[in-house]
């Protein structure tokens, strides 16, 4: 409204003029004063300098992911998308993407009682020091009233409901052992660890074992002699004999370590003394 205000209006009031009065009129030609300053602050938001970075990540409420990411640029351009999908499922995946994890499924509880639980199964193998880090993340991500409670990694075995006493209660949970974060809650990682079986080496070498065991035994049966009984009674005797063998070997062929050297005497073109390069040679 102030285009409609002459810029001499000043020069209308009267001499008994009230503070009120006057400070309309000034009020009215603040945008011919700062018109000039107010078109330069349009789009310097866009491409920011770097002393301002701090100060729009506290105005936008970033503060909390900057341990998550790189730099400030990071924090601005992501921070910004990450903040329009907050508390939905697509937030968190892309804060453990942050992390350099990726999730493979987020399952909700189906129970009525904790239906605000939720689990995350992973792609990847995280440490203690990572699961820390998730739920942190989680906590900003997540919904307000949801709760991260567990954590899989290729190990996921189901809770079994037997019954109400105390035995039931050893299968009636989620496979995993429980960690106590560092804001004092519970979190339940369950992952599985695989190794390599076969192995390659650069030499053979020869080596053998050879186990026996041998056993024989014999067995004799008679019947008891009787008090009418005047013969002697049939024996019966059985035997057997056991007998188990085992023999492994292996070969290892280790090339010996050779490293050959030589003599050599060069000169620079700029002086006439000699330069002489010694080398070695050694077998073992």
């Amino acid at each position: 409204m102030s285009h409609h205000l002459d810029t001499k209006s000043d020069e209308l009031l009267p001499y008994n003029q009230s503070e009120l009065q006057a400070a309309m009129v000034k009020h009215g030609q603040l945008e011919l004063m700062l018109g000039d300053g107010i078109a330069l602050l349009r789009g310097f938001k866009s491409h920011p300098k770097q002393s301002l970075l701090p100060w729009l990540i506290w105005e936008y409420g970033l503060g909390a992911l900057v341990p998550y990411l790189d730099d400030l640029d990071q924090v601005l351009q992501q921070g910004l998308a990450w903040q329009r999908i907050r508390g939905t499922r697509k937030s968190l995946e892309m804060a453990y993407g942050w992390l350099g994890f990726s999730l493979k499924d987020v399952e909700e509880s189906d129970s009525y009682r904790h239906f605000y639980r939720y689990q995350c199964h992973l792609e990847q193998l995280p440490s203690l020091n990572d699961v820390e880090r998730m739920s942190q993340l989680a906590e900003l991500s997540a919904p307000a009233r949801s709760e991260l409670t567990r954590v899989t990694y290729q190990f996921d075995i189901r809770e079994l409901t037997l019954s109400a006493k105390p035995f039931g209660s050893l299968l009636s949970d989620h496979s995993g052992f429980r960690h106590r974060l560092k804001n004092g809650k519970l979190l339940r990682i369950s992952t599985k660890r695989t190794h390599p079986n076969q192995f390659s080496f650069s030499g053979d070498a020869q080596s053998g074992l050879t186990r026996k065991h041998n056993s024989t035994w014999h067995s004799y049966t008679s019947e008891v002699l009787g008090v009418l009984r005047l013969s002697e009674p049939v024996v019966n005797q059985f035997g057997a004999t056991s007998m188990h063998s085992r023999q492994s070997s292996r070969a290892y062929i280790l090339d010996q370590a050779q490293w050959f050297g030589h003599w050599q005497a060069s000169s620079w073109s700029a002086t006439h003394s000699p330069q002489i390069v010694i080398a070695h040679q050694a077998n073992r």
